[in-house]
């Protein structure tokens, strides 16, 4: 259930992210989203979802027996990249926005060979 958990909150964070990018073209046609509703706050939600999902994969390591150096690590380098996303986001640019969402290909990288090198390596 903690990874469950870690995979929604992620969602609603990276999906914020795009939902920035149009935030314009969704309240013109009347599509609802993260982005409208977070308003001025959606970079502050954003790295909220993003802890959040972080606690949850500390966590579900825990509980796997699974925590390690190579999931401290990962789980490290994924806090560094929230940050940075943070960066990018806070000015709400579409622009940024996209390359923060895009951003999070590496993240799941970093995540899946954190935990993949700690349960196959050790």
């Amino acid at each position: 259930w903690w990874l469950y958990t870690a995979t929604l909150l992620w969602a609603v964070a990276y999906d914020t992210q795009y939902a920035l990018v149009d935030k314009s073209d969704d309240v013109k046609i009347g599509v609802k989203s993260t982005a409208q509703l977070f308003g001025q706050k959606a970079p502050w939600m954003i790295l909220l979802f993003q802890g959040l999902t972080l606690g949850a994969l500390f966590i579900y390591a825990y509980a796997a027996d699974v925590l390690g150096v190579f999931v401290i690590i990962a789980l490290l380098l994924g806090a560094v990249i929230s940050f940075y996303q943070y960066g990018l986001v806070k000015t709400l640019a579409p622009q940024k926005c996209f390359k923060a969402f895009l951003n999070n290909q590496w993240l799941g990288l970093i995540w899946f060979l954190g935990f993949f090198f700690q349960i196959c390596i050790l």
